[in-house]
């Protein structure tokens, strides 16, 4: 019914501690604690991170030896975490090409929101 509401182009507020829910239905969000706004603004910006990217590697990564995955943090299968900004992570992933690795895709991290409501609740 949300998402119908939402697919309409009504405005909806919704009061939630069902974290999943929140993040498929809501654009924006805001994070109360003690009666204080301490986060609010569109989803993605906010769960987007600005140090960290996810990498996917053609599955024969194999062949060009740890040379290929150096700088990288494996976190699933063909899947590897880069950490830095833009420029270090080139430097990682040219690194990587050039050990013969090939890049199937390329994306930037991202927190879900039980990630961000811990991460400002905590600096509060």
């Amino acid at each position: 019914m949300l998402a119908e509401e939402k697919a309409r182009g009504a405005t909806l507020f919704l009061n939630s501690h069902l974290l999943s829910e929140t993040e498929r239905v809501c654009d924006r969000i805001g994070i109360l604690h003690g009666g204080r706004v301490l986060v609010q603004g569109p989803v993605e910006a906010l769960a987007t991170r600005d140090d960290r990217w996810i990498v996917r590697l053609e599955p024969d990564v194999e062949r060009g030896g740890a040379a290929a995955t150096e700088g990288l943090d494996p976190i699933g299968e063909n899947r590897f975490a880069v950490s830095g900004d833009a420029q270090q992570m080139n430097l990682v992933l040219d690194r990587a090409r050039v050990a013969g690795a090939i890049i199937t895709h390329l994306e930037r991290d991202t927190k879900d929101l039980e990630q961000l409501l811990r991460e400002a609740v905590s600096k509060r």
